[in-house]
């Protein structure tokens, strides 16, 4: 009886966690935890592998291991710095902060 109480007990909080709304805060901490992980392991795994975790060529551009899609690796890059968007107009700010486009 006690055992079967215990286990109605778990599932009841189970299913009050599970009906509970994940905030915004909640969720942004939650997926930095799972990035975290994701990356930690895809560190692990490529240095098991030979794959370089981070690499700069000579245009400036960085590419930075960010975790495994199957058994392939996913790479995030920043090319924006080297290769702007010439639709973004150049921004001015002036001794007050305040911002003008121009």
């Amino acid at each position: 009886m006690f055992v079967a109480v215990l286990l109605l007990g778990g599932l009841l909080a189970f299913a009050v966690t599970a009906n509970k709304k994940e905030t915004p805060a909640e969720r942004i901490d939650r997926l930095g935890r799972e990035m975290a992980a994701d990356k930690a392991e895809a560190v692990r795994r490529a240095k098991k592998l030979g794959i370089p975790v981070r690499e700069t060529y000579s245009d400036g551009r960085t590419i930075e291991l960010m975790r495994f899609d199957g058994d392939r690796p996913v790479f995030y890059t920043t090319d924006q710095v080297t290769h702007p968007r010439p639709s973004a107009p150049p921004v001015e700010v002036n001794q007050t902060s305040s911002v003008k486009e121009g």
